[in-house]
């Protein structure tokens, strides 16, 4: 008998027809008991959903957040969960990085001047922006994959690269390039861009926050690849129009189904899209097929590469 397993949001067509092939698809919760495997990719699943997939032998998380399901019931529920690390972690790197240049150089705000006005004057002095060349840059989530990515991307620009992290000694992050810092409030004090890499946990909600922000370096540049909620958000529309922060680029918000209408967005020191960081042809592959790949070594009695333990 085949397998029933629920997926509902678009994957890579390759991942797709490979699970199609291998089991029934359900795109609904519907008979949820009746399940073999959950595919979860942005679709949030609690406690109550869990505690009636009797018959899930698996979660495969199609990314690496555990914010979207509760985890300590899939612990309590014997269900495994699978996910995959790595596999967008050049992805948000670059994104990351592309945005530090374009808020540096100013290049929004170039870009508007060019559509609207054209050329004026040579090297107007309003636009006028910074090299990355020489800078501090601070990252919170060093150790992990797209933090240390990243952190060479910035290395490469001659840059000198602070990590924040509770997980990784000084030595480890040193044989990376990358000066360990004790305190966060340390870091941001001496960092001209400040990137959020890490993930979304209780000691992390609200992290950048007011009081934090009066500690950052006159003129810093925050990028936020990580998590909306990581930072207050209030907090950031304050250190932006009080002349904290330069500037700021992130790729997620508190509510991102209502992103649109944050008045961060009317700011002109403030970039802000979609969660697209990940949005790569490559990544999106990578994700999915891993993904898949997991889903059907648990259900084929096999181990799978990517089992989290977190």
């Amino acid at each position: 008998m085949r397998k029933k397993v629920y997926m509902a949001e678009i994957i890579h067509p390759d991942a797709e027809k490979k699970l199609r092939d291998y089991a029934d698809i359900v795109d609904n919760f519907d008979h949820i008991e009746e399940l073999d495997a959950i595919f979860l990719r942005a679709h949030h699943l609690n406690r109550e959903q869990i505690s009636r997939a009797k018959k899930c032998k698996v979660i495969a998380r199609h990314g690496v957040g555990m914010d979207i399901l509760d985890v300590a019931a899939c612990r309590e529920f014997g269900i495994p969960i699978t996910y995959t690390p790595g596999a967008n972690s050049y992805s948000v790197a670059e994104f990351a990085f592309t945005m530090s240049l374009a808020l540096m150089r100013n290049l929004y705000q170039t870009e508007y001047i060019q559509k609207t006005q054209g050329f004026r004057e040579m090297g107007p002095v309003s636009l006028r922006g910074s090299e990355t060349r020489g800078k501090v840059v601070g990252i919170v989530g060093a150790s992990g994959r797209i933090g240390s990515i990243l952190a060479a991307m910035f290395r490469a620009m001659g840059c000198k690269v602070l990590g924040y992290t509770v997980h990784t000694s000084a030595e480890t992050l040193a044989e990376r390039g990358i000066t360990r810092v004790d305190t966060i409030e340390e870091m941001v004090a001496q960092s001209d861009i400040v990137s959020i890499n890490c993930p979304l946990l209780e000691e992390t909600r609200g992290m950048f926050n007011a009081e934090l922000f009066s500690h950052f370096k006159p003129g810093a540049i925050l990028l936020n690849t990580a998590r909306g909620p990581i930072v207050d958000e209030v907090a950031l529309y304050d250190a932006l129009t009080n002349g904290t922060l330069r500037a700021c680029g992130t790729d997620v918000f508190c509510d991102e189904k209502r992103s649109f209408e944050s008045p961060l967005n009317k700011l002109d020191n403030f970039i802000g899209f979609p969660h697209v960081a990940a949005n790569t042809h490559e990544s999106m592959y990578n994700m999915a097929m891993w993904a898949v790949d997991d889903l059907i070594a648990v259900l084929e009695g096999r181990e799978p590469t990517y089992l989290y333990e977190g």
